[in-house]
């Protein structure tokens, strides 16, 4: 009996931290974790972008992304070997990506690097008070629409207040962000989540609030 009872406080301990680990892990989704990181930072002119494809890559789609990906294994992986490490080879330009964001990316290629899309609809996990640009609007901007719509960049500029309220005025903005319009955006990317077109939604009902 003495035996027994380290055994079981063993197998209790196993079932107690696989419990936790169930009941508080979040899956990586590729939509809403994943191609925000490689929109903002990756698909500039000149690099990942569809007109570009440096090195033969597109990452503005999962089907583009995942062709530098060894599928369960992020050390063999073209997309994480140029990002890891001190002094990493991408972005050539521009601000490295945070370790976070490095260890995502990580995670998701050893875990399967499944293609998750972007449907948060659940509303405990969607930020919709006191919408504003700079706190909401802005930061989606910045990861799905910069690296085109910059000043100099392709029209209409969407890196500032004045230019995203410009682009909603003129009504071109929401069919595109929507995909009711004759040029849906991101160009060759996935739809926004339905969160975030509700944060936009929201924005613009509110008479686009800075």
């Amino acid at each position: 009996m003495k035996k027994l009872v380290p055994f079981l406080f063993i197998i209790g301990a196993v079932i107690t931290i696989n419990s936790c680990r169930r009941d508080n892990y979040q899956a990586i989704c590729y939509g809403n974790d994943i191609q925000p990181i490689l929109t903002r930072s990756c698909t500039n002119v000149g690099c990942h972008s569809v007109g570009s494809k440096a090195g033969g890559y597109a990452f503005t789609t999962y089907e583009g992304v995942i062709g530098a990906v060894m599928t369960g294994n992020a050390a063999k992986s073209e997309l994480y070997k140029a990002i890891k490490g001190s002094h990493p080879e991408m972005p050539k330009e521009g601000t490295p990506l945070t370790r976070k964001e490095v260890n995502m990316i990580k995670a998701w290629i050893d875990f399967g690097a499944e293609d998750c899309a972007s449907t948060l609809t659940v509303a405990s996990n969607c930020d919709t008070v006191n919408v504003t640009y700079d706190s909401h609007i802005k930061p989606l901007m910045t990861s799905f629409c910069t690296g085109c719509h910059f000043a100099g960049g392709t029209s209409p500029t969407l890196d500032n207040y004045n230019g995203v309220k410009g682009a909603v005025n003129i009504g071109s903005f929401l069919p595109a962000v929507k995909h009711t319009g004759a040029k849906p955006m991101p160009q060759g990317g996935q739809k926004l989540s339905n969160c975030n077109l509700r944060k936009i939604d929201l924005w613009v009902q509110a008479g686009m609030p800075q």
